[in-house]
């Protein structure tokens, strides 16, 4: 039996039978992984003192057809930030989002860059308060979604380069009043600017908090459109799995980015309202679906 390990982060847990959990990871040398801590409570009692969010450990597993936490050795617990109320949310947040957005078995050096720096930071500045734990949230999501090949256009109109204060998902950039579409997001100046400045940031290059002012006085226009563009792409991401799915007639987990596994052709998204809630409703047309289950094969 092969044992392996990696430095990780606790994404989340779940129960799984009476007394088991499965945890989820997020790990710097295998991606995303879900492990089952198995049998007794007393194991699962023994590890839990580690594994409470956030949380960064050393964990050793096994891989194959059910994969098994057998340890999990305590690196950082980040207590600063469990000890203040906006920054643990922000960070529970911030697992959370990356839990929905990624795959297993899907290894990716500049997610755990910018997981890593993401809390480092906010554990360094966390005297700052909820000013910087809603900094480091919208970051990170702005980040996780230019990683992911998907970093919207926000400078002009996509189409004839004037000025455009509307964002088109499916297009994923800015329309003019004369080629937007009825349903696309519409940006004030000023929400346009805050949203130019969070793209553009950078945690490595951070200077003043002077200049989170200008970024978080629109944290309305942030969290909506954060909200949207991070539906979207989960909603293309999980149509695009079912299709696969569907197609070949198995689970299927991807590896490497989130778009590079496949060659995306065109989609289509449109707001319905039904029972006075706004949806979103997304098609996708896909290219070139071939993928090879290396990684896993590697392990079974």
């Amino acid at each position: 039996m092969e044992y392996f390990s990696s430095l990780a982060f606790v994404l989340k847990k779940e129960p799984s039978g009476e007394q088991d959990r499965v945890y989820t990871f997020y790990t710097k040398n295998y991606g995303k992984l879900n492990l089952l801590a198995v049998g007794s409570q007393k194991l699962t009692a023994r590890l839990s003192g580690h594994l409470e969010r956030p949380a960064l450990v050393w964990i050793k597993f096994i891989l194959g057809h059910r994969p098994k936490l057998v340890s999990a050795l305590e690196e950082n617990n980040f207590l600063p930030i469990k000890k203040n109320q906006s920054a643990l949310l922000s960070s529970l947040k911030i697992l959370s989002f990356l839990d929905e957005l990624t795959l297993e078995y899907q290894v990716d050096e500049k997610i755990w860059n910018l997981l890593f720096e993401s809390f480092s930071f906010l554990e360094k500045n966390i005297s700052h308060g909820k000013t910087i734990a809603d900094f480091v949230y919208f970051y990170f999501q702005s980040q996780l979604i230019k990683i992911s090949g998907w970093e919207p256009y926000l400078k002009d109109c996509l189409i004839c380069h004037q000025k455009a204060n509307y964002f088109n998902f499916g297009q994923k950039g800015l329309l003019c009043q004369k080629h937007r579409k009825k349903d696309d997001l519409f940006l004030t100046e000023s929400g346009l600017k805050s949203l130019q400045l969070l793209f553009n940031s950078s945690l490595k290059n951070f200077q003043s908090f002077n200049s989170l002012k200008e970024i978080l006085k629109n944290k309305e226009v942030l969290e909506k459109f954060l909200s949207d563009f991070s539906f979207f792409l989960k909603r293309l991401k999980d149509n695009a799995l079912k299709k696969y799915n569907a197609y070949y007639g198995l689970r299927y987990d991807f590896d490497g980015n989130l778009f590079d596994s496949f060659q995306f052709d065109r989609e289509v998204a449109v707001r319905v309202k039904k029972t006075n809630k706004m949806f979103l409703v997304i098609g996708s047309l896909w290219k070139n679906l071939e993928k090879f289950k290396h990684f896993q094969k590697k392990y079974n």
